[in-house]
Order: structure tokens, then C-alpha cells, then sequence
């Protein structure tokens, strides 16, 4: 009974102990849960304060730029101002030269029309001269024929052409065509008429005379204005400034709102971190009293992983031996390097068959990589399955084969496949079915083919094969003959 009643007050003491614990824990779970609290809502202060300090930082750095843009841009308004200062005088020399160029263009007009006078006068002086020109020679010619009529008149005279004495019918008759020919020459001479030439002579004597041209006011005038076209890149170089002069006022004027603006976000920004108290220095102290709670959780933790992990561990060490084993270089290597063998023979024996003994396949389970291994400078071995055929030829890879040559070889891996299958499963392999086989073989082909079927049709109950060659239909005793006719399909049985 004693040792009833000390049992009992030991559990009753460790049940306080463990109640007492409990509490203990619930009270530093409250207390954990509200460190948290306070962590969070300082964290959020501490982070609302890096962001109020980065923005005001940004805006003062903004603030700065503006400060030097500003002074760039003075300095800019300092310098427009004094070159404009400098083309002051440009606009009204340009004005000066401008009226020099008007007085140079009436000069010009006077001077071309004085020229035009000039021409028009010499044209006139030209066609008067060659009419008295005209008029003389025509005297001259009339004299000639007159001193001709003298002399033709005189006793003794002689013929001018041949130069013997002349008689008086002679004399008449010379005397008679040389009057004609001064008749003519005083009618062409009555029609050279020079009165409207002269008097548009005296009219252009008269405008020359009216015309004044002074040479040498034209030769100073055009040296004066030499100096137009500078005056007027001068004209164009200030009033290119004064438009740039004008739109950096108005930026300055700009710039000037935007300082005011980003300064008083600046201050703001300022009086808010002031008002606005640092906690980081608290938020660290809790993370440390949180750390330090979290600290005996995250071993108890640790501890029950480490555990689950060796468990764990062990299972993978299992599982990663049954992966080897199952996998393609384990049994299923093992398997394939026994069947390897019977397949290639049974193959072989067929395709023996039906190529005349032209063709052979072997089975290659290993080949080399391409490329070198890693740290040892030589190539590896690695597992495949590569069917090679040759014949007399030797080794061709299956797409340099003809159509027919490849069904022999499909046909003879197929019906060696087939039945290693069913000899290792214990039974016979009973059925063969070929459906169109011999569509790609040409006569001597289909011969072999059926050759074959008549050398293995021992190792089968029934071999059925489909196809639609109608000269293959007397290769087989019986057969299934069906012909298609307007009411539908039949079929017949022959050879039964």
C-alpha cells in the first residue's frame, strides 16, 4: 500500500512538473508570438523608413542635378547674350548696305540702259554707213560709165574688149547699153534711203546725252558691298541666338518651378525622417530574442531529420541496386546477350534460305563512343543493339538494300524472334500469318519465299498467307479464293 501511495505521489508530482512545464511552454509560445508581432510592426516602420530615406536621397540627388543644370544653363544665357551684344551693330549696318544696294541697282539700270543705247546707235551708225557705202560705190559706177560714153565719142576710139577702132553704128550701139546701165544704177540709187536710220541716230544721241553714269560712285558703291553677305550671316547668326536665347529663358523659367517644387519635397522628405525614429537597432535585438527561441525548435527538428534522412538514405543505396539490376545493363543485358546467339542463328538459317545464301545478319551488343572519356584519353563501351547485314558486297547498312532483300530480312529476324518467344515460354509456335509479303519481291524473290515457307511449314499447325498475285495462286494446295462481284464478296474453298 506504501508503495501504491509513493507511486501515485510521484505521478501526481510528475504530472504537476509536466503541467508546470506546459505552462511554461504555452507562456514563451505567447511570448515568441508577440516578439513576432512587435518584429513585423517594426519591420514594417523600418522598411517604410529606408524607403522615405531613398526617395529623399533620389529627390536631393534630382535637387543637385537641377542646381548644375541651372548653372550650365546661365552660364549658356551669359555667353548668347554677349555674342548677341557683339552683332549689335550687324542689324544696322545691314540696313546701311541694303540702301547702298538699292542706289547699285538703279546705277545698274542706267548703266544697262546705256549700254542697250550704246548697241542700238552703233546697229543704227552701222546700217546708215553701209547704205552711203552703197550709194557711193553706185556713183562711182556711174562715173565709170559716164568717162566710158566720153571716150567711146571720141574720134579714134577703140573697141575696150578688143581694142580695134570702132565705127559710128559701133559707137551708137555702146553708147546705148551704157546709158542703160546709168539708168539702172540711178533707179537702184533713188531707192537707198538712210532718213529714218538718221533720225533714229539723233534720238539715241539725245538719250545718251540725257544719261549720266558715274563709274567711279559705282566702283565705291561695290566696294562698300562687299561686306553685304557677311552682314547678312551676321543678321542670321543673331537671330539664331536670339531664338536660342529665348528658349533657354524659357527652360531656366522651367527649371526654376521644378527647383522650388523638388525643394519643398526635399524638406519634406527631411522633416518626416526626423519625426520618423530609427528602429533598427530594436528590430535587431528581437531578431536575436526570436533567433534564440527558434534556436532549441530547429535542433529538436534537425535531429528528427537527420534520422528520416539515414532511413532514407538507405532506401535510395536499396533502390538504386534494384535500378542496375532491372535496368538495361543488368538483366535485361544478361538476357539479351544469351537470346543474342539463338535469334542470330534461326535467322540466319532462314535468310539462308531465302537468298540462296547471298545474305547474313549479325547482332552487335557493344561499340565504341565517339568521344574520349574524361581523364583516361581512351574511348569507352558502350551498350547497343545494332543488326548488321552483309553479302557479297559485305556490310551494308539496311537502307542500301532493295525492297525485297529487306522483307527477306524482316521476315527471317521476325519468324526467329517469334519462336525463341514461344519455345522459352514451353510452347509451340502453332500460326503464321503473312499479309502481303510479296508485293516487293520480283519472280525469283517470291520463288525463294515460297521455298522457304515449304522448308518451315513443318514447324507450324497452319501458315495463312494473304495476298492478291495471281500467279502465286498455284504455289499454295489450298486456298481461300474470294472475288468481289456486284452484290458483294464470296469465296471458295479449293484444294480441300
Amino acid at each position: 500500500l506504501s508503495q501504491k501511495e509513493e507511486r501515485s505521489e510521484k505521478k501526481k508530482e510528475a504530472e504537476g512538473t509536466i503541467a508546470k512545464v506546459e505552462t511554461e511552454i504555452k507562456s514563451l509560445e505567447e511570448k515568441l508570438k508577440l516578439l513576432q508581432t512587435q518584429r513585423e510592426t517594426l519591420k514594417i516602420t523600418s522598411e517604410q523608413r529606408k524607403k522615405i530615406e531613398q526617395n529623399f536621397l533620389q529627390n536631393k540627388k534630382e535637387l543637385e542635378e537641377i542646381l548644375l543644370q541651372g548653372k550650365s544653363r546661365k552660364e549658356k544665357i551669359d555667353l548668347l547674350k554677349s555674342n548677341l551684344e557683339k552683332l549689335k551693330g550687324a542689324e544696322i549696318e545691314l540696313s546701311r548696305l541694303k540702301e547702298l544696294q538699292t542706289e547699285k541697282e538703279k546705277m545698274d539700270q542706267e548703266r544697262n540702259k546705256k549700254l542697250e543705247t550704246e548697241k542700238s546707235l552703233s546697229e543704227i551708225t552701222g546700217q546708215i554707213n553701209l547704205k552711203k557705202q552703197k550709194a557711193q560705190q553706185l556713183k562711182n559706177e556711174g562715173e565709170k560709165l559716164k568717162l566710158q560714153i566720153k571716150k567711146s565719142s571720141e574720134i579714134g576710139a577703140k573697141c575696150p574688149t578688143c581694142g580695134q577702132e570702132i565705127g559710128k553704128d559701133e559707137k551708137a550701139h555702146v553708147h546705148k547699153e551704157l546709158s542703160t546701165q546709168i539708168e539702172v544704177l540711178q533707179k537702184e540709187l533713188a531707192k537707198i534711203d538712210y532718213a529714218d536710220e538718221e533720225k533714229k541716230s539723233l534720238i539715241f544721241q539725245k538719250t545718251l546725252k540725257s544719261l549720266t553714269f558715274d563709274f567711279l560712285k559705282y566702283q565705291a558703291l561695290a566696294v562698300k558691298l562687299q561686306g553685304l553677305e557677311t552682314a547678312q550671316q551676321q543678321k542670321e547668326q543673331m537671330l539664331q541666338i536670339q531664338a536660342t536665347l529665348q528658349s533657354e529663358e524659357k527652360i531656366v523659367l522651367e527649371m526654376r518651378t521644378l527647383f522650388v517644387n523638388k525643394k519643398s519635397q526635399v524638406e519634406a522628405l527631411e522633416k518626416e525622417l526626423a519625426d520618423l525614429p530609427d528602429q533598427l537597432d530594436k528590430l535587431v535585438q528581437l531578431d536575436q530574442l526570436v533567433l534564440i527561441s527558434r534556436t532549441a525548435q530547429m535542433e529538436k527538428l534537425q535531429k528528427a531529420k537527420n534520422e528520416e534522412k539515414n532511413i532514407l538514405q538507405k532506401d535510395k543505396e536499396n533502390f538504386e541496386e534494384l535500378s542496375l539490376a532491372f535496368g538495361k545493363k543488368g538483366i535485361q543485358a544478361m538476357i539479351i546477350e544469351t537470346a543474342i546467339p539463338e535469334i542470330e542463328d534461326e535467322a540466319n538459317r532462314l535468310l539462308d534460305k531465302l537468298s540462296d545464301g547471298r545474305m547474313k545478319i549479325r547482332f552487335e551488343t557493344q561499340k565504341e563512343t565517339k568521344t574520349k572519356i574524361a581523364g583516361t584519353g581512351e574511348k569507352g563501351i558502350i551498350e547497343t543493339l545494332d543488326i548488321i547485314i552483309s553479302d557479297e558486297m559485305g556490310d551494308r547498312p539496311y537502307e542500301g538494300y532493295s525492297g525485297g532483300e529487306q522483307f527477306r530480312v524482316n521476315f527471317a529476324i521476325r519468324l526467329a524472334l517469334s519462336k525463341l518467344l514461344t519455345h522459352r515460354a514451353g510452347a509451340k509456335l502453332q500460326f503464321l500469318v503473312i499479309d502481303e509479303g510479296f508485293g516487293t519481291q520480283d519472280a525469283q524473290g517470291r520463288s525463294r519465299v515460297v521455298e522457304a515457307l515449304n522448308a518451315i511449314k513443318d514447324d507450324f499447325e497452319k501458315i495463312l498467307v494473304i495476298t492478291h498475285l495471281e500467279e502465286l495462286k498455284e504455289e499454295f494446295p489450298v486456298r481461300v479464293e474470294v472475288q468481289k462481284g456486284p452484290s458483294g464478296s464470296t469465296f471458295e474453298v479449293v484444294g480441300t
